[in-house]
């Protein structure tokens, strides 16, 4: 059998290298976060360009109140309608077939 010693030993061993190797390979290289390149200490930092508020499109025209009434209520319409048949279907009776009883199929 092993003696714990020199497994503790081992183990130290195995562990203090897997340390060295993660802090390594941690500093290799500067991390790029979102696809954006690390700013350095003492580099020249470009100023952000920034959109010019005088060149803005113009606000869209509203829709027509007319329009979106009749849109709404058609779709008013159709929700009570699907409702309506939910409602039907819900209440219709159903006839669960027997368990291993074929069913007629329709061609």
């Amino acid at each position: 059998m092993l003696e714990l010693s020199n497994f503790n030993r081992g183990f130290r061993a195995a562990s203090l290298l897997i340390l060295l190797a993660f802090g390594v390979a941690s500093c290799a290289e500067m991390p790029k976060i979102a696809g954006l390149a690390p700013v350095m200490p003492g580099a020249r930092v470009e100023a952000p360009d920034y959109r010019n508020l005088a060149e803005l499109p113009q606000r869209p025209t509203p829709v027509d109140s007319a329009k979106t009434e009749e849109t709404v209520r058609s779709l008013a319409d159709e929700r009570a309608k699907t409702s309506e048949e939910g409602d039907r279907l819900r209440n219709e009776p159903f006839a669960t077939p027997e368990p291993g009883m074929r069913l007629k199929v329709e061609e």
